[in-house]
């Protein structure tokens, strides 16, 4: 993965896949036109967060959470 496939600008399709679910790390709701991440955390996998809330880590190639 690139930094720029894991950045995603929120829409209404993601917005309903993502209904119910916030930000990973800050808990927050997205809003249409945010833009957010993959990015891997204390968590199994990738999930979606603000793109405040997490750093690009040039040597593994993926955001990693602010938190971690």
């Amino acid at each position: 993965m690139t930094r720029k496939s894991d950045t995603v600008l929120v829409d209404l399709a993601l917005m309903g896949a993502l209904c119910g679910t916030g930000c990973a790390v800050c808990g927050g709701s997205f809003s249409l036109g945010e833009t957010v991440v993959l990015a891997l955390g204390k968590w199994e996998g990738k999930r979606h967060v603000h793109e405040r809330e997490a750093r690009f880590d040039p040597k593994t190639g993926a955001f990693v959470a602010r938190e971690t």
